[in-house]
């Protein structure tokens, strides 16, 4: 029971990542596609590290910048709501 409730496991978090990728633009996976590591983590379907990839794209914070700037546009951008 333990073997196929693993290999169940297996397939949810494949079927996860391609429905999760799929919804993706062709930037967004382009973007992903660059990342460091893209190749090992798209091979075992790192559902959580597409997860915070995509998160930190579609939040509009640039990673590399400032973090303190970054926090000013992100409450500049919650009062404008």
């Amino acid at each position: 029971m333990y073997i196929a409730r693993e290999s169940q496991l297996d397939e949810n978090v494949t079927k996860l990542y391609n429905v999760i990728w799929g919804q993706c633009t062709d930037q967004l996976q382009s973007e992903k596609k660059y990342q460091s590591q893209y190749e090992e983590k798209s091979k075992k379907k790192d559902v959580l590290s597409l997860l915070e990839k995509l998160q930190k794209e579609t939040a509009g914070l640039d990673s590399l910048g400032n973090k303190h700037v970054n926090l000013i546009k992100a409450l500049k951008a919650m009062l404008e709501l």
